[in-house]
C-alpha cells in the first residue's frame, strides 16, 4: 500500500512536465512562462517534508500521511479550475507540499513496519514507488494520444490518489507517534522524550 502511495505522488510529480506542451498550447503562452510554476512546486516539496514529516513524529505518520494524500489530491484536481500559470504555480505549490508529505510519511512508515531482517529490502522497494509512478503519465499519454488535452493527467492524478485513501485507511496499520511530550516536565532544560 504504501509503494502504492508513493506511486500516486510520483504520478502527480510528473503531471505538469507532460501535460506542459498541451497546457502552453491551450493558454497560447510560452513553456517559460510556467517556470514559476516548477518553482513553487519544488518548494512545497520541501516544505511539505519538513512539516508533515515532523508532524508524523507527533501526530502518528498514518493519519499524516492521509491528510497529504487528500491535499496532493484535492489541490491537483483544484488545477482544473486554473486560467493563468499563477493560479496553477499556487496549487501547484499545495500539491508540492502534499507530495512532500506524502514521501515523508511513507518511508517513516516502511522503516517502521518492516520486519527488521528484510527493513532495507522493504524500504527500496516502497521508495520504487516514485520512480514506478514517475513514469505512468508517460504511459497513459501513449494510451490516450498526445493529442490528450491537459486536463486528462491532472484528473488522473487527482483521482487514483482519492481512490487510494480508503484503502490506506482500512488497511494501513497506525504506528504509535515517535516523539512523545509530556507537558508536566517540559522545562527549557528538559531534552525531548522519545518512544
Amino acid at each position: 500500500m504504501l509503494l502504492l502511495a508513493l506511486a500516486s505522488s510520483g504520478f502527480v510529480l510528473q503531471t505538469l512536465s507532460f501535460a506542459l506542451p498541451a497546457l502552453s498550447r491551450a493558454w497560447q503562452m510560452p513553456a517559460a512562462a510556467f517556470s514559476i510554476t516548477f518553482t513553487l512546486h519544488l518548494l512545497g516539496i520541501t516544505l511539505g517534508a519538513l512539516a508533515f514529516g515532523r508532524l508524523g513524529d507527533m501526530a502518528g505518520r498514518k493519519s499524516l500521511l492521509l491528510c497529504a494524500m487528500a491535499l496532493q489530491a484535492v489541490a491537483t484536481l483544484a488545477c482544473l479550475a486554473c486560467s493563468s500559470p499563477l493560479q496553477l504555480a499556487a496549487l501547484r505549490l499545495l500539491a508540492g507540499a502534499g507530495i512532500g508529505g506524502i514521501g515523508a510519511n511513507a518511508v517513516a512508515l516502511a522503516v517502521e513496519l518492516a520486519p527488521r531482517h528484510g527493513r532495507t529490502l522493504w524500504t527500496t522497494l516502497v521508495l520504487g514507488g516514485v520512480a514506478f509512478g514517475s513514469s505512468l503519465p508517460a504511459v497513459a499519454l501513449q494510451w490516450v494520444g498526445a493529442a490528450a488535452d491537459w486536463r486528462f493527467l491532472f484528473t488522473a492524478g487527482g483521482l487514483a490518489t482519492l481512490v487510494l485513501l480508503p484503502a490506506l485507511l482500512n488497511h494501513l496499520k497506525q504506528v504509535a507517534p515517535a516523539i512523545r511530550i509530556d507537558a508536566t516536565t517540559i522545562s527549557p532544560d528538559t531534552p525531548m522524550q522519545l518512544a
